[in-house]
């Protein structure tokens, strides 16, 4: 059996690595990210300098501001349950999250209540000397006003962070970034293709305050459930099943390719039953199966089962889902929009085909499915080495500690 195994300085092939050795060197690579980046303590701590010049340690502070909490929330799951144990999070939410939350994380659930959740931002801003006030979306971009007003600490940094390309926002949600952009200390992009499709009138109106901090994938959620040898000839998707995830045109390219490949849906929207019924028509039941918006966990599971991942996406921001099911050995087959160009462009080798071309994809998938083991587990190790080099949520949160401790990354 084939797998990885890493220690705190390489990474490389190791040969008869048993299935909890893997999972043990996961968790270990986690713990040496975790040191690397100063996370190494239970809680991590932090220096501050008092009026009379001394030094004073407190864990760091962030008040983050959410609509609502999901399976598939970034906000919580790359940049919250992470740090449960590392920082002192608040979080508020407008709706009653749908999951449990990791102990360590204290939650203001406001019910769906606008009066309430105002109300609410305001008093945890009043009660608690934040360092960080941190806005994921666009809808919520108004609500930087109470953290200017109300702030106990005035040194309290006020971060938005834009998740997505900016072309893929409604037009309000446009509007509201112009609008109160200003109000923040920083604008981050969570990746450079983000940052690219920022027009230029917005980029000189935040000025020095537009920069990119790439998403990260939380390490210590994947574990090697399955050996190498042992993966079954599946393809994931884990995706909103809505119309700009082309997930249609994945569904056409399954009816093309080998009938010996299955597919795997794993996610919940508007287009869902819509898909179904497209399944349907091309004969697919028997090879497509959509088991609906499930526990990151166990997609996770699904990824270290399966030999494909795919992602026919028009635009995203940072594609976590592609870099967790990197990390937890699939081959990726992904199409050529901007963010898996700069995968492309930082060494992620997949099978990339041009945007809409369902004989290009149904082509790449058969291409992925007749590779030998031995170039398979070579193209993993390299892209794993990658991703794990360059897209850990400890080095992620660093960058956001240093930009709201120093002004910078």
């Amino acid at each position: 059996m084939i797998c990885r195994s890493w220690d705190a300085r390489r990474v490389s092939l190791s040969a008869n690595c048993s299935r909890d050795q893997a999972h043990t060197a996961i968790l270990k690579l986690g713990a040496i990210h975790l040191e690397c980046y100063g996370f190494a303590d239970k809680r991590k701590r932090t220096n501050y300098r008092k009026p009379d010049g001394s030094r004073s340690r407190r864990m760091f502070k962030v008040c983050r501001v959410l609509w609502s909490i999901s399976e598939s929330s970034g906000p919580y799951n790359q940049f919250t349950y992470p740090f449960a144990q590392n920082q002192d999070i608040t979080l508020v939410v407008m709706q009653t999250p749908n999951i449990n939350i990791r102990d360590g994380i204290k939650i203001i659930r406001c019910d769906n209540n606008i009066r309430k959740f105002l109300i609410a931002i305001i008093k945890a801003i009043r009660e608690s000397k934040f360092d960080l006030f941190h806005i994921h979306h666009a809808n919520l971009a108004p609500l930087v006003i109470p953290a200017v007003i109300f702030r106990s600490n005035s040194r309290m940094k006020r971060v938005f962070t834009l998740g997505t390309c900016f072309y893929n926002l409604k037009l309000r949600h446009k509007a509201m970034i112009y609008i109160f952009i200003n109000f923040y200390n920083s604008f981050v992009c969570c990746s450079s293709a983000v940052e690219e499709s920022i027009p230029s009138t917005l980029r000189r109106l935040s000025g020095k305050r537009l920069r990119t901090i790439r998403h990260g994938i939380n390490l210590e959620r994947i574990a090697y459930m399955e050996s190498e040898c042992e993966r079954s000839s599946t393809a994931i998707v884990a995706t909103r099943l809505i119309a700009s995830k082309n997930v249609d045109q994945l569904l056409a390219a399954m009816g093309k390719a080998s009938s010996d490949l299955r597919m795997i849906v794993a996610g919940d929207g508007s287009a869902k039953r819509d898909l179904e019924r497209l399944s349907a028509t091309l004969g697919l039941e028997d090879r497509v199966s959509f088991i609906g918006l499930v526990g990151r966990d166990e997609v996770l599971a699904q990824m270290c089962r399966s030999r494909i991942y795919i992602s026919a996406s028009k635009s995203d921001g940072m594609p976590i889902a592609v870099l967790e099911a990197i990390v937890s050995g699939c081959l990726p087959v992904l199409s050529d929009s901007g963010p898996h160009r700069e995968l492309k462009d930082l060494g992620i080798t997949a099978f990339y085909f041009p945007q809409n071309d369902t004989e290009a994809l149904a082509a790449s998938l058969d291409s992925a499915m007749a590779l030998s083991e031995a170039e398979r587990c070579l193209i993993i190790a390299r892209n794993r080495e990658i991703a794990l080099d360059r897209f850990s949520v400890v080095a992620m949160m660093a960058q956001y500690e240093a930009l709201a401790m120093h002004g910078a990354p």
